[in-house]
């Protein structure tokens, strides 16, 4: 049965929906697919996901409700714009909170995951040299979460995901640069893991955030004298 030439989805299927498209676009927002201040257009994100333009209003909601995303005077739905303050704040929690995470998932990282660790990096690595900046992001979040979630804390896991989350409108600032520097430090961190360094895989998860942080105050100040 259609209305309006529209399928009708039942319940249990818009909720299915729902919670892929919430969960594509906030991947997509943790690894800095969007740009900050990018409008997202509902009925555009539906056809391209198949579906009726409910469920996609529904999770971009959702993503409103975690500050995710901003919903505007005029009812349009956003990315976040950039803020040196917003930036300053969200890296300073995101290292606390990710070289803590380090310090507790190195004891539990075996072999394998040694193994599929050096699989991911070594990915990275030949997407940058491809210039694929998106799928290399990919991967950045990919080598970042397969540490944090050693760590076995659900809870902390969820508050890392909420400052990716914050930051990702900000790493899609720098993505078309090319910069090295990760694969540096993931070398670092993935020997450090390798010799049961936690301390020393923490400290290059810091290194890590904080070049990343460097290059998006330096494009921030860019934009900002580009601006006056």
């Amino acid at each position: 049965m259609t209305v309006d030439n529209q399928p009708v989805v039942s319940r249990a299927q818009r909720e299915t929906v729902q919670d892929r498209i919430y969960n594509e676009v906030r991947n997509g927002l943790m690894f800095g697919q969007f740009a900050p201040g990018q409008k997202l257009k509902l009925r555009a994100l539906a056809k391209d996901a198949g579906t009726s333009y409910l469920p996609v209003r529904d999770a971009l909601g959702r993503l409103v409700a975690e500050k995710a995303l901003h919903l505007l005077p005029n009812r349009t739905i956003a990315v976040p714009e950039l803020s040196r303050e917003v930036v300053d704040d969200v890296w300073r929690v995101r290292i606390q909170l990710e070289e803590f995470a380090t310090l507790n998932a190195v004891k539990n990282l075996t072999k394998g995951d040694l193994s599929a660790l050096n699989s991911i990096q070594k990915e990275m690595s030949k997407k940058i040299a491809k210039g694929a900046h998106l799928e290399q992001l990919k991967s950045n979040k990919a080598f970042h979460f397969a540490i944090y979630e050693a760590a076995r804390s659900p809870v902390l896991i969820g508050l890392i995901e909420n400052l990716w989350l914050q930051a990702g409108p900000y790493i899609s600032f720098t993505r078309n640069m090319k910069d090295d520097s990760k694969i540096h430090f993931h070398e670092e961190v993935l020997l450090a893991i390798e010799t049961g360094d936690a301390k020393s895989a923490a400290n290059a998860i810091k290194s890590d955030l904080m070049q990343g942080l460097h290059l998006i105050r330096a494009m921030l100040e860019e934009a900002e004298a580009n601006e006056t």
